[in-house]
């Protein structure tokens, strides 16, 4: 509206009508508050703008930082109120010097005033400016939120640092017993919290029993809060209490502390950790030290939300505080064996090689401890409850009790997905960590089955081949995996590396594992064809099918496929095939695809690349019946591209490829009827210029003749139809 003043006028010279609303209350005078027009307020006044429409109330609707997904309405404000969240001073002054409202004039539902929305709007200037003219910096609303609250709530340091320069009190309480900085500390608003904590002498007063401050409402100042007041102010006081621990504040966490809260306080996010528990498992030890010296006593093991903090906390917190609780409780008898956060499993998740040794001297000098505490068995024997694999090879020197929880699956929280939970082992971990000596710790002083599996049935081996970690294949192999063991897709490891092109790792596998060569997947796909497919490496391609190993390049799977056919419609691939020596003759006189091979090239494969190739490679005799296959179910070469409107392809299948237009390749018939039913307008023109019939009679055996024809397919297009029956013979 700014923009248009001029405009605007005009219109108001023109005897526009002034006292149209909108749905929410707002008039010309309110919108031009909102915009800074003072020349069209002035216009307004001029006019004898009535008095009551200077006052008019409305709704705003505000989403303050922590909301935003939730917006607040505030009802009954008027026009400071708009100009103070928008910054438009010369509105507030406009109003002000006219004394059309008072400066301290509250809306309805909140009694809020206009300083309280510039707070809100971070408008320094407005701030400044409504102080200068007697606004009451320190003024609550009916929550008890001073304008210094609610620049806090609205996250502006704008708006925080402006208030604190012209004296705001920073000890005012709300109704829920916070302060500003408490306010801050809850809300997790570090740069208002850095501002506020300047100031540390600050007066103190406790949250349930709070002295009435200048300017502050009775409300907040009663002796004892309600009931239902005091449960939420207990759960701010959490969250003060909880952000102060993650942010390792101890500033912060005195304030919370100071203000009566207690330090043995359950942590809201989860409902289980207490704040000692939190500060141990993000490894803050100053905060832990803080806690300790102010008497925290209540030490939580067991919370998903906060599992993957920090490495093995526990241990951590141990050898620097061999006082501590949770030190002796570990030491004299705490049961962590069911836990999904098990501080072997966290040790080797974080690769803290220190802390699984810890974990492993621990468990070996406990052993009689922990033998208890392991599940019996219906058949009688203790044994682990979930133990990777009932074969796991005995270890010479190794405590069977340490062996057995080396081996034990645990579900597992992962670090990138909250509620992703599945079974693994610690020796997994080390692998997918690519941790080469925490997986030789395992394996070597922890009795680690190599061939455990995980909730995949995968076993290291396929991990480490997943992850390329040639270093812990090498490992494995030396301890005797078994390279043959198959995961739940029916993959063995060597399947795992020829997919992702590792020729190391296959050569590995092959010739120091002893890994199978001549295994298939569940879908019957050969060892080279899964090289061929989903690999980008040539070079594995040419050592499968080497002597060495052997491999046929030319046998076929169950779906028809063979190795080069994978190979051509790589893209990877092409040119390696093209360029060597394959005998497409052999490749060509077997059965066509299911699909197609050629409709494959153009449909999955680069057309305008492969079909040149293809048609130097291929054998002359066979090439008719590749290119003018019209197969069960599916799409002929050319009817193919005439649908998808690829021109070049069709372009160069109709005159270099030779293939057949008048072919019935799909449901509507030939190439040209396939154009005309999916609207590739290009394509009709090509194929009809290149000699392709309109319409036909077709006659099938044993049925009456049927007329075909392009313009019944084209109905829905009518630019096709107009060319075919008019711009054919112009254009």
């Amino acid at each position: 509206m700014k923009s248009n003043q001029e405009s605007a006028k005009a219109l108001l010279d023109l005897d526009a009508e002034t006292s149209i609303r909108l749905p929410d209350g707002l008039d010309i005078s309110l919108a031009a508050a909102s915009r800074g027009c003072v020349l069209i307020l002035r216009k307004l006044m001029s006019r004898g703008f009535l008095a009551r429409d200077w006052v008019r109330r409305f709704s705003i609707t505000v989403s303050l930082a922590k909301e935003a997904w939730k917006k607040r309405i505030y009802q009954g404000c008027h026009a400071l109120h708009i100009a103070a969240l928008n910054c438009q001073v010369g509105s507030l002054r406009f109003y002000l010097e006219e004394h059309l409202i008072p400066v301290g004039d509250p809306c309805f539902d909140r009694k809020m005033t206009a300083l309280h929305f510039a707070a809100i709007g971070g408008a320094s200037d407005a701030i400044r400016y409504l102080v200068a003219q007697g606004a009451d910096i320190n003024a609550p609303d009916v929550t008890g939120l001073t304008p210094l609250h609610v620049g806090v709530q609205a996250m502006h340091p704008d708006s925080v640092r402006t208030l604190l320069s012209l004296g705001a009190n920073r000890a005012l309480r709300d109704s829920e017993g916070r302060t500003p900085l408490l306010l801050a500390i809850q809300w997790n608003v570090h740069l208002c919290y850095n501002l506020l904590k300047e100031d540390a002498s600050q007066p103190k007063t406790d949250v349930d029993s709070k002295q009435t401050t200048e300017g502050q409402s009775s409300s907040s100042a009663s002796a004892v809060l309600p009931a239902a007041r005091l449960a939420r102010a207990t759960r701010y006081m959490a969250e003060a209490l909880e952000n102060s621990v993650m942010m390792g504040d101890l500033g912060a966490l005195s304030f919370v502390l100071q203000d009566g809260y207690p330090a043995d306080a359950t942590m809201p996010s989860c409902g289980e950790c207490s704040a000692l528990g939190l500060a141990v498992w993000t490894a803050k030890y100053p905060v832990v030290k803080f806690l300790l010296d102010r008497g925290a006593r209540r030490f939580t093991t067991r919370c998903q939300k906060h599992s993957f903090l920090k490495v093995s906390a526990l241990f951590e917190a141990a050898v620097l505080r061999p006082q501590a609780p949770h030190c002796l409780a570990l030491r004299d008898g705490t049961n962590w064996l069911n836990s999904h956060f098990t501080p072997l499993h966290i040790a080797v998740q974080q690769s803290n090689l220190v802390s699984v040794n810890i974990v492993l001297k621990h468990i070996a000098s406990n052993a009689a401890a922990y033998r208890k505490w392991l599940p019996v068995s219906p058949s009688g024997p203790r044994q682990a409850a979930t133990v990777a694999s009932s074969a796991a090879r005995p270890a010479a020197g190794i405590n069977p009790v340490v062996r057995e929880i080396v081996n034990r699956q645990v579900r597992l929280l992962f670090a990138d997905d909250e509620y992703h939970m599945e079974p693994t082992t610690a020796l997994h971990m080390a692998i997918m960590s690519d941790s080469i000596e925490i997986t030789c710790a395992l394996v070597n002083q922890g009795g680690a089955d190599v061939d455990g599996i995980d909730w995949e049935l995968s076993t290291p081996l396929h991990r480490a081949v997943n992850n390329g970690f040639g270093a812990g294949v090498g490992f494995l192999v030396e301890m005797g995996v078994s390279t043959n063991r198959r995961d739940r897709d029916g993959n063995t490891p060597l399947m795992r590396a020829a997919r992702a092109g590792r020729v190391d790792l296959c050569r590995l596998l092959i010739t120091k594992g002893g890994a199978d060569t001549t295994v298939r997947d569940l879908n019957g796909m050969s060892l080279l064809s899964c090289c061929a497919e989903k690999s980008s490496s040539p070079a594995l391609f040419h050592y499968l099918s080497s002597p060495e190993v052997g491999l046929d390049p030319y046998a076929r799977d169950k779906t028809t496929y063979s190795p080069l056919h994978d190979a051509v419609l790589n893209s990877s691939m092409t040119a390696y095939v093209f360029s060597g020596r394959w005998d497409f003759e052999r490749v060509a006189r077997g059965p066509d695809l299911v699909k197609g091979f050629f409709a494959l090239v153009v449909d999955d494969g680069d057309g305008r690349s492969l079909l040149p190739r293809l048609r130097r490679r291929w054998p002359h005799a066979e090439w008719s019946r590749y290119v003018n296959a019209c197969l069960p179910r599916y799409l002929s070469l050319l009817c193919l591209a005439a649908a998808r409107g690829l021109l070049w392809e069709l372009g160069w299948l109709l005159h270099p490829g030779g293939a057949d237009s008048e072919l019935e390749g799909s449901a509507e018939g030939t190439a040209l009827m396939a154009a005309c039913s999916h609207g590739r307008a290009e394509a009709v023109k090509m194929l009809v210029r290149s000699g392709a019939r309109v319409a036909y009679v077709k006659r099938p055996p044993g049925g009456s003749p049927v007329v075909q024809n392009a313009l019944e397919h084209a109905r829905g297009f009518p630019e096709i139809v107009r060319w075919l029956l008019v711009r054919r013979y112009t254009d």
